[in-house]
């Protein structure tokens, strides 16, 4: 019986072994810092297509970093029309929006089953003080994640 907790705990999805760690992780990071991150980390029950992972206007203290599967982020205009802000694949964070105001600015919904990591925004910020290439990796994600959105305004803005 051991030896079956075992073998499952050591199938338990972490930083070490995720396959995305070279997209989310930055490169020189320490054995013991990727722990430290790990601890980090929270890995929910898997999304169903059509759940949520978070809502407009509640409370965002987390970033998101896709496993598995897809997310699409989208606003609900006033007159009740869907307006799709991205589209979020493996190794991607979304959920970035939330950070200034203190509640997320869209809907992030599953579009097939998907498997999602929450990052608690103010634990990222205290590792990133001691660990300066893990502060100038987010800085670059969020960097490419303004640049997908400037992107996708302006695909939109010529239709």
């Amino acid at each position: 019986m051991s030896t079956e907790r075992s073998i499952a705990h050591s199938f338990q999805p972490n930083c070490q072994n995720c396959s995305l760690s070279a997209v989310c992780l930055p490169i020189a990071l320490e054995t013991g810092d990727v722990d430290r991150l790990d601890q980090l980390v929270s890995r929910g029950h898997p999304l169903h297509r059509g759940d949520h992972a978070y809502e407009a206007g509640s409370v965002s203290n987390s970033v998101f970093a896709v496993r598995s599967g897809s997310i699409k982020t989208y606003r609900v205009t006033s007159d009740g029309e869907e307006q799709i802000t991205g589209f979020h694949l493996p190794g991607e964070l979304f959920g970035l929006t939330g950070i200034a105001a203190g509640e997320h600015q869209n809907n992030a919904i599953a579009l097939e089953t998907s498997a999602i990591c929450e990052i608690p925004f103010a634990g990222i910020e205290e590792m990133s003080r001691d660990i300066p290439s893990l502060q100038r990796h987010l800085f670059q994600l969020m960097s490419l994640t303004i640049r997908d959105d400037q992107q996708l305004m302006l695909l939109l803005s010529k239709r």
